[in-house]
């Protein structure tokens, strides 16, 4: 059987006008991480640009899909307290990702969402969330270099038959913060702040986003072996 291909939607970059940089001019870019948790999966990583002729020409090629880590603000209405409008910019990358995703869904094609990505499954199935700057005094730390915290995953979940229920500790880094999960999405982790760490859609083949970044970390090569094999048994 040959591997599975796995359509994994690129970061982008604005550029550097002055030189400084990769490009002066914009350019898509992601962090070799994730293509190797892919394929140490088995499987065969596929960047995905922000044409939508392309990502349909795409949806019947790849077999799952992955839409990773970002830095980005979501539109208003995806926020309880949306944040200052100086940091309100829209993306290409945004735009595409928020429309994408809802296919993706509706398709009920193998998706697995990465920080970034978890908060797109909450978004456009109605979910909202906070943006918060982390603070002096914070009692879980979400953002900031080599911040990390523990969680608690719940039983009786899909993440829970991958990791087994339990704490365990992951990396973070990430300013926006999911409190409604929105329609038919189950929360099944936590911090001990009582963030949300972790969702997924019963209702379908395979949803699931968790809000850490699982590529940089050896436990959470699990993750990607999970959703490997989900699809690879998809396809038998």
């Amino acid at each position: 059987m040959n591997p599975p291909l796995i359509g994994l939607v690129l970061d982008e970059s604005p550029g550097q006008p002055d030189g400084s940089g990769f490009s002066q001019r914009p350019y898509y870019a992601l962090r070799k991480d994730y293509f190797a948790a892919i394929e140490r999966a088995g499987a065969v990583p596929i960047g995905v640009s922000y044409s939508w002729r392309s990502f349909e020409a795409l949806l019947d090629v790849c077999d799952g899909w992955i839409v990773p880590g970002a830095d980005y603000r979501f539109e208003s209405a995806w926020y309880v307290n949306p944040p200052p409008g100086a940091v309100m910019i829209a993306t290409e990358r945004r735009d595409f990702e928020r429309r994408a995703v809802a296919k993706l869904i509706a398709d009920d094609r193998p998706l697995f969402g990465i920080c970034n990505g978890m908060q797109l499954i909450a978004g456009v199935n109605g979910g909202r969330m906070t943006y918060r700057e982390p603070a002096p005094g914070d009692a879980v730390v979400h953002y900031g270099a080599n911040a990390a915290h523990p969680i608690e995953v719940a039983p009786n979940t899909r993440l829970a038959r991958i990791l087994a229920p339990g704490a365990y500790s992951v990396n973070s880094t990430h300013k926006e913060h999911v409190v409604e999960p929105g329609r038919d999405v189950a929360i099944t982790a936590r911090s001990p702040d009582g963030g949300v760490e972790a969702l997924e859609m019963p209702g379908k083949f395979f949803v699931l986003g968790v809000q850490w970044h699982p590529e940089l970390d050896a436990a959470g090569q699990a993750l990607f072996e999970a959703f490997v094999a989900a699809v690879r048994a998809r396809n038998a």
